[in-house]
Formats: C-alpha cells, structure tokens, sequence
C-alpha cells in the first residue's frame, strides 16, 4: 500500500492523517540522509575514491603520486609537493632524484622515489635507497619534507639521468636561472660513490648553461 504523505498545497490527506507514526517513520527512510562534508586537504584514501569513479574525471582533478591520489589543486606549489611526499619519506632521509626535482618544479609527478639516507632502512614498494650523506648546503626543508635543493638535484641527474634527460634537466635549471657557477658549485660537493658521471654533467652544463656575470 503506498502513502501519500501530503497534498502539493502542504496540508496533510486524510490518509496521511490517519497513518499517523507510520508516515512520519516512512518520510524518514525516504528523505535524503546529508551528512556533514569537508574539502579534501590532502591524499585520498581508497573509499574516497572508490565514491564517484569516473575515468575522466579522475584524470583532471587527480595526480598520481607516487601510487598515491593527490587533488591537482594541492600540488600547486613547492611546498604543496613536498607535503604530498612526506609521509612517504622516512626520518633521516633525504628526497633525491626526479622526485626533488618536480618538488621545486612541478612537471610530471614522480612515479618512485630515490632516498638518500645513512642507512638501508626505509625501502619499500616505489623507493631506492642510496646509503650516504649530503652536505648541509645542498638539503632544504620544505613542508615538513628535507629534499636536495635545486642545483644538487639537477647536477645528480645531469650525471645519473639517460643522456636526453641529463640535457632536459640542465635546461630546465637555466630557464630558472640558475647559472653555471651555481651547478658547477653543487657539482664539486658530489663524492665518493655521488662521483660517477661528473665529467659528463660538466660538460652539459658548459654547453648549455651561461657562466655567472661579474
């Protein structure tokens, strides 16, 4: 038996009336239940995702970060990025690689990340750890997060990246403007096992990045 629970005008039927508590407990089932909602601030958890999938819609207000969904709007500045990364870091390590470079840039987000700590602890799914130190000028702290700071992370992957990308990197630090006193500078603090590839990123920067004016 359906019930009407109450005429367009608001006044209530004579069947509405006379279903009396049962109506009422029928309205409540049917009204929409709204509950309290906040802005997202920060990764999505699995369930949040899972609400309202839509390939499409995802790819515009998501970015993939390390196998973590982060709103693109959050990702907006360097701090931002590097709020994005620091739960994944251990205490002690230092964020190295791709992934300290898109922290000051932006660009496309890191897929893994390369830790540069004391001791092997700290690996997991997505991480590479390199067992080291990096001199005090070269680590920054942004949110909460200590990375290399710009010039160390560009001069690492002008040693370490494939040939294309080494290039790309020393382009992007001269579109930044940083200069070649500064790289070569970040280029000499590189030791021990941080050496291999230098001469080649030596001879990227000399190409392509202009000396300091006097």
């Amino acid at each position: 038996m359906t019930h009407r629970l109450g005429s367009p005008t608001g006044t209530p039927t004579a069947s509405a009336s006379s279903a009396g508590p049962r109506a009422t407990a029928l309205a409540a089932l049917r009204a929409p239940v709204l509950r309290p909602t906040r802005p997202a601030l920060g990764a999505l958890e699995a369930y949040e995702r899972a609400v309202l999938r839509d390939a499409r819609l995802d790819a515009r207000i998501l970015t993939d970060v390390v196998g973590t969904a982060v709103p693109t709007d959050l990702l907006r500045t360097p701090v931002q990025r590097a709020r994005a990364l620091a739960a994944l870091v251990p205490r002690g390590a230092v964020v190295g690689g791709e992934a300290a470079l898109w922290v000051h840039t932006g660009g496309r987000a890191p897929s893994s990340l390369a830790l540069i700590i004391p001791s092997r602890q700290g690996r997991g799914p997505g991480t590479v750890v390199y067992r080291g130190s990096v001199p005090p000028c070269d680590v920054v702290t942004l949110g909460g997060l200590r990375c290399l700071g710009l010039a160390r992370a560009v001069v690492d992957l002008a040693r370490t990246a494939a040939p294309a990308r080494a290039v790309e990197v020393v382009l992007t630090a001269r579109s930044l403007g940083l200069n070649s006193t500064e790289l070569h500078l970040a280029l000499t603090r590189c030791r021990g096992a941080a050496c291999r590839g230098r001469p080649r990123a030596r001879r990227i920067i000399e190409a392509l990045v202009p000396s300091a004016q006097p």
